[in-house]
């Protein structure tokens, strides 16, 4: 938000701080300063000129050569607008001045005429989008004074950082009243001087309000026989400088008055009122309303909208209608001031993607109670700004007036929060400068809260407010006191931590992406997207669905870093969206290029699929896992896939990314991906005590064997074969080499494995460990089906 430090002062009369001392004392107190802007410097060099003397250009019809004076020199200056007349003043860009487009003022010849510096229109200053000549300033404007100063815009603008619980500090007198009350300055708000006329209110507009509890206070006003046009300077320069556009006096009074006092209001043209009353409603099923930014919007009965007798005139705390704003041939007006409850017109901004003055304020919470003075500000500008006539008996909707909160706090809350560091007088003080009321009872303070501090609901929230005027920096440090004990986690958290900690072993990088994707992204695997969730008020289309599968988002992060290394890997283990009815945490990863980086020991290789079988293999070594070919998903090869078994239940699958998947992503080389249900894989892990084995002291004895086996037969079944026999002595089974070709028949393989036999208590013979090795040797013959080679 942007806040006037001029505009403090002008409230704050005793304040005496620089900007970046105001900058300091407003983050001191939890409204962080994240900027400030000298609004003096936009126009630095451009100063207010005093035309002398005009003669036409010896050399053009259309160009005037002038004599310009700043009060102490005289410039010739070569002018071609058509307004430029003698003893009048205009802003003078003198030599050396740069202006926001980048323009650089030097001296110039122009037809033979030389010409020292520019007079400016109001386009060029960036005041207007067109303007006809130049810029005339007032006959107030002293020459040689800076333009900045002369039209207001010598101000400092913090851009001040609200806490959404702060939605009284949404405005100049609510900032103010804050300093004041943390430096203890005398703060007074103006008061409202007009007079009303003898028309009744009545006369022109009757107002209904069906939802009170969405709508608890609504008041409204008529004045009668304005006169639109611009604002006063001084007002348009204020509004500029906060980042509003100047309209006209009228709608620049509703903003002018909104960021005094945090309430937004607002302005109907009376002749657009139909039917001559206004209500305060929840809109029908599928009514349509064309906004101030001339967009149509659908409504439904969750919006409160101010409707007419015909329809819906403004969308209510959000946006007014597009025709029913002040023209300017507009003599009547009909001015709203209201409270609207935050969720209401939280959740129709949200839903319609709306975010405007109003709402940002309303969402965060307006006090009823502030409602009667904003409007009462709000005439008495326009009559100052535009004339006319107030209608008498104002209309004023407030049956249910907000009652003052009132509770109690204990000192013990205090010691039990803070401890005993702060002084009860410095807390009663405190209480005192944040308006509370505070009256001393036996057990602590009882305390009347203001309307506006809707933050305020328990002694909590008291004992923060404490802290923030005395000063977290005054607080001593003292570490808290804690019962050390034996750490117990859950399993599953347990389980998570140790697959993260081996795969970020194994060389994965760990990815967090959003729980949402574009549908488009889910596409490109093929991914069946029947009973996807999708978002009704998507902040983009690339977040427009809840995420079904992680694979998408790891396979976006591999094609955005696949420029920056040679070896990728990824993982996540996140919840994914099936359904509106399912969720489940997935352990996805994918991986690609070299399986280390280049060394002179060894020759390159890539990863492929046995590497990623292989961490698997070694990460479930808690699970009893079986592979069984042909993983059935859309994404992965059909022939370079596996389904990941564990008995009945699958757990999930690993494969190479299917081509035609791989080239929608524009894969040039192999890329590798494993999908687990993490909540299954929890169910089925059985968590083992790590135990010492000591390394035998006798040697061990290898044995060989190479089978020729079906080409169909995998190396996993016969060492799932092998396991299931109690064979003495056999410590490890390896397999070695792989062939096919010449001296094998059709349709056979040769597989080669290593056996390594040892007894941890002596010495095994040739004998003993050949007898054991030719058993299995036959028993794997009867069941497989193998033969030596």
């Amino acid at each position: 938000m942007k806040i006037s430090c001029r505009w403090l002062k002008e409230l704050l009369p005793a304040l005496k701080l620089s900007p970046q001392g105001l900058a300091e004392k407003l983050t001191l107190i939890g409204l962080e300063v994240e900027a400030i802007e000298d609004q003096s410097k936009k126009w630095e060099g451009i100063i207010v000129g005093l035309v002398l003397s005009k003669e036409k250009h010896p050399q053009a019809d259309r160009l005037s050569v002038c004599r310009v004076s700043d009060g102490k020199q005289e410039y010739q200056v070569v002018c071609g607008a058509p307004n430029v007349e003698a003893e009048k003043k205009y802003p003078f860009a003198q030599i050396g001045t740069v202006f926001p487009n980048g323009l650089v003022i030097q001296k110039a010849s122009l037809r033979g005429v030389e010409s020292h510096g520019m007079l400016c229109s109001a386009k060029e200053l960036g005041l207007a989008e067109e303007s006809q000549g130049l810029l005339i300033l007032s006959d107030k404007a002293k020459p040689g004074e800076t333009l900045a100063h002369h039209l207001g815009y010598n101000d400092h603008i913090l851009e001040v950082a609200v806490t959404p619980n702060r939605g009284d500090c949404l405005s100049h007198i609510g900032l103010a009243r804050e300093l004041a009350s943390f430096l203890g300055l005398p703060f007074k708000q103006a008061r409202n001087y007009f007079v009303e006329g003898t028309y009744p209110t009545k006369t022109y507009v009757k107002v209904r309000v069906r939802d009170r509890k969405a709508c608890p206070r609504y008041c409204l006003r008529v004045i009668r026989g304005v006169a639109i046009g611009p604002s006063p300077q001084w007002l348009q320069a204020k509004l500029e400088s906060l980042g509003v556009r100047p309209i006209n006096n009228i709608v620049d009074a509703t903003n002018y008055v909104m960021l005094e006092t945090g309430h937004p209001l607002h302005a109907f043209d009376h002749r657009f009122v139909r039917g001559g009353s206004l209500v305060v409603r929840r809109a029908e099923n599928g009514e349509v309303l064309k906004t101030l930014d001339a967009t149509h919007r659908k409504l439904d009965k969750e919006d409160l909208v101010i409707a007419d007798a015909e329809g819906p005139m403004a969308l209510a705390g959000i946006m007014g209608g597009e025709h029913s704003g002040v023209q300017q041939d507009t003599s009547l007006v009909v001015l709203e001031a209201a409270a609207f409850n935050p969720d209401v017109i939280r959740k129709t901004a949200k839903k319609l993607g709306m975010k405007t003055e109003s709402s940002y304020r309303f969402e965060r919470g307006v006090s009823p109670e502030g409602v009667r003075n904003a409007m009462d500000r709000l005439a008495r500008f326009i009559l100052e700004f535009a004339g006319g006539e107030l209608c008498q008996q104002i209309t004023d909707l407030y049956p249910r007036k907000q009652e003052k909160l009132q509770f109690s706090l204990q000192e013990k809350t205090i010691h039990r929060l803070l401890g005993p560091v702060i002084p009860l007088g410095t807390v009663g003080r405190i209480l005192k400068q944040l308006g509370l009321n505070p009256r001393r009872t036996k057990m602590g303070w009882r305390l009347e809260i203001p309307p506006y501090r809707n933050d305020l609901t328990r002694e909590a929230d008291i004992v923060e407010e404490i802290v923030r005027f005395y000063g977290m920096d005054q607080i001593p440090s003292q570490l808290p006191r804690v019962l050390m004990r034996e750490e117990v986690t859950e399993k599953d958290w347990s389980i998570e931590k140790q697959v993260r900690e081996f795969l970020i072993s194994r060389g994965f990088s760990e990815t967090i992406h959003y729980s949402f994707y574009d549908k488009e992204l889910a596409a490109k695997i093929n991914l069946n997207q029947e009973g996807a969730v999708l978002i009704q008020n998507p902040l983009s289309q690339e977040m427009s669905v809840m995420r079904q599968s992680l694979v998408p988002q790891l396979l976006t992060t591999l094609v955005k870093n696949k420029q920056a290394s040679s070896s990728l890997r990824f993982f996540e283990i996140r919840s994914v969206y099936p359904s509106s009815s399912l969720q489940e945490k997935r352990l996805t990863g994918v991986f690609t290029g070299a399986l280390w980086d280049k060394q002179w020991r060894a020759s390159p290789r890539n990863l492929d699929f046995f590497d990623g079988k292989g961490f698997l293999t070694y990460l479930f070594n808690q699970v009893a896992v079986s592979w069984i070919d042909g993983a059935g998903v859309s994404y992965l090869h059909p022939h370079q896939s596996l389904k990941i078994m564990c008995g009945d239940t699958r757990l999930g699958v690993l494969g190479a990314l299917h081509p035609e998947v791989a080239q929608k992503f524009e894969f040039n080389e192999p890329v590798y991906v494993f999908d687990v249900c993490f909540d299954k894989l929890v169910s089925k892990w059985k968590t083992k005590k790590n135990e010492f084995k000591p390394l035998s002291h006798f040697p061990s004895i290898g044995r060989d064997m190479a089978l020729i086996a079906d080409k169909d037969l995998s190396f996993g079944k016969i060492l799932e074969t092998i396991s299931g026999y109690t064979i003495p002595w056999l410590d490890k089974v390896d397999l070695f080499d792989l062939y096919q070709g010449q001296g094998i028949p059709d349709g056979k393989k040769s597989l080669a494995l290593s056996m390594m036999y040892q007894n941890a208590e002596r010495t095994l013979t040739d004998e003993e460990v050949n007898q054991v090795h030719f058993n299995l040797v036959k028993r794997l013959q009867k069941d497989l089906a193998v033969s030596l080679r």
